[in-house]
């Protein structure tokens, strides 16, 4: 997902880093072959208005929601050839952080996580005249750099927090596997490795599970990839 967007991730340190300058995106180039990308919690509601959402295993085998943006590996339909993203469209926070990222670790013998920040140092806008600094002379995230830092974290945050959300829908046995099938001017297109929610065992659930759904937050989740699921004509036609 979010490495399809970099060319060359380098952890980001006030020692090494302390001079760098940053350039707002203006444009989404650095998302033209993301056909899904992972959202959170804190996103459905709106990114069920306009692409599928549906569900995989990150490389941790954890399950994660995920918008898709395109039918085929490495197109996102929704940018352009200059780099545009569909108007009025909603952008996933992951593609709204880059040039940064971060890397999740955890120590031995402990259940706690720490993120540290990345960037991409190919990323077309490093050290450009209209760059901004992160760091101010001391080393440290001036004003700027504090505001980066937090959204990143927040953007990463939410998918970690949802994780916890998509745990209790496996552990409920609520996802099936399924392949997506589309045709448009008679080409077909197969989408397979993905997941959604299997509605006969949902309308089956016990109160105990429903409501333990409920206070998770987990069944605004589903309910949002249901609606979404009604997207995909709309991004059936957008293949060229």
């Amino acid at each position: 997902m979010v490495n399809s967007m970099f060319k060359e991730a380098k952890l980001l340190s006030k020692e090494g880093d302390k001079e760098i300058k940053i350039s707002p995106l203006d444009n989404y180039k650095h998302a033209k072959k993301a056909h899904f990308m992972a959202i959170s919690k804190d996103e459905v509601n709106i990114a069920c208005k306009f692409y599928p959402i549906l569900f995989i295993k990150d490389k941790e085998d954890v399950v994660v929601p995920v918008a898709l943006l395109g039918i085929k590996e490495n197109e996102n339909l929704f940018v352009n050839k200059p780099g545009d993203w569909d108007v009025d469209k909603y952008i996933p926070a992951l593609i709204r952080a880059y040039p940064f990222s971060v890397t999740i670790s955890q120590a031995e013998n402990s259940e706690e996580k720490s993120m540290s920040i990345v960037y991409d140092s190919e990323y077309e806008g490093l050290n450009k005249k209209d760059g901004q600094r992160i760091f101010d002379d001391e080393g440290n995230p001036n004003d700027y750099g504090n505001q980066i830092i937090k959204f990143v974290q927040d953007a990463y945050g939410g998918i970690e927090m949802t994780k916890g959300m998509t745990r209790l829908v496996a552990e409920e046995n609520l996802l099936k596997t399924v392949d997506v099938n589309i045709e448009k001017s008679e080409q077909k297109y197969k989408i397979t490795g993905l997941m959604q929610i299997d509605t006969e065992k949902l309308n089956n659930l016990s109160d105990e599970s429903l409501l333990k759904l409920t206070k998770s937050g987990a069944i605004n989740l589903i309910y949002a990839h249901l609606i979404s699921l009604s997207n995909f004509d709309a991004l059936a036609k957008k293949i060229k």
